[in-house]
């Protein structure tokens, strides 16, 4: 049975993060501090638009490293499970290049 790869690996990551923010009702992402949710939201739907829509895996690399980018200044202002996954994303994307 085949492991898993660093690019399933790099898109679960970043999976994760558009599931715990983009709800059905929104209601996570409004309950975030202005300041996380004004940074993070542009970079984690052009995230979410490159794993929908089937982009290719260098539109999702470039939309990752600007969320993790911007999110590096807001961490300390995140709930905790939300800088936890992004640090994991970080992490998965380094584990690919």
């Amino acid at each position: 049975m085949p492991g898993i790869t660093d690019e399933q690996a790099f898109k679960e990551a970043a999976t994760r993060v558009v599931d715990l923010v983009f709800t059905d009702d929104d209601a996570y992402l409004d309950a975030l501090p202005e300041s996380v949710e004004s940074a993070i939201a542009t970079p984690l739907a052009e995230v979410y638009l490159a794993l929908e829509e089937g982009r290719p895996l260098e539109r999702l690399d470039r939309a990752v490293r600007l969320l993790v980018d911007v999110a590096g200044g807001v961490m300390s202002e995140m709930p905790p499970e939300l800088a936890d996954l992004l640090r994991e994303l970080r992490f998965a994307g380094r584990g690919r290049t």
